[in-house]
């Protein structure tokens, strides 16, 4: 994801879901710290 995807993401959150900015804030990074786990391989995440 990149910083356009992220600003998509918040506005939609923002203005249709009608959420809070900072609760929107919070929740794209949690996603995205998620991606980065996922993204690891399995080998990363044991050392």
């Amino acid at each position: 994801m990149n910083n356009t995807d992220f600003k998509a993401i918040h506005n939609n959150n923002v203005k249709v879901k009608k959420m809070k900015k900072m609760k929107s804030i919070m929740k794209l990074i949690g996603k995205n710290v998620l991606f980065l786990i996922i993204e690891r391989s399995p080998v990363e995440l044991t050392m």
